[in-house]
């Protein structure tokens, strides 16, 4: 039983074992991660939950050959309008209302800004619900001269918190040892 070919065994094993639990460790990390991440941006940022989940994902998983865990967001700007953008409206001079520009709030807890020469514009693709609605801004008196207004993007707001959402390495350290099973 305490032979060497027993402790030689003992040792493949374990290194076999302790391939397997990093990758474990790495992706049970990175999919807490993502999870804090969505949590994080979505409450301090007027996007929709199911945008940023959709928009965050674990591209890569770890496993024994491989311990590499990667988390990838979209890097294009959000459009404006999907924070929580709302037309605003002043009294006319001959009409009852008139356009008055367009309320954006981009952080929850600051409050909402008016562009005052934003308007909604319907885009060429877009569910069939309700289209794809942009805000634009006019950048001559030309009918088609605007351009569409971004915010920042999934990427930008997930590199903000990266670093303070991930876990220390003696956090991972001790799931490591816990999945070990030694």
């Amino acid at each position: 039983m305490n032979s060497i070919d027993d402790a030689d065994q003992f040792l493949r094993t374990l290194a076999a074992d302790s391939q397997r639990a990093m990758a474990e460790t790495l992706n049970a990390a990175a999919s807490q991660l993502r999870l804090d991440a969505i949590n994080a941006i979505s409450g301090r940022y007027k996007l929709e939950r199911s945008y940023v989940t959709e928009n965050l994902t674990v591209r890569t998983r770890a496993n024994p050959k491989n311990l590499e865990s990667i988390i990838s967001a979209r890097m294009r700007g959000t459009m404006l309008a999907r924070f929580g953008a709302t037309q605003q409206y002043k009294a006319g001079k001959t009409v009852p209302q008139r356009t008055a520009g367009v309320s954006v709030n981009v952080v929850r807890s600051n409050p909402s800004k008016t562009i005052e020469q934003a308007f909604f514009i319907r885009l060429k693709r877009g569910d069939s619900e309700g289209g794809n609605m942009g805000i634009a801004i006019r950048n001559s008196k030309n009918r088609d001269d605007y351009r569409i207004l971004y915010g920042m993007s999934v990427h930008q707001a997930f590199s903000w918190y990266r670093d303070e959402l991930e876990p220390s390495a003696d956090e991972l350290f001790d799931d490591f040892v816990s999945r070990l099973n030694l």
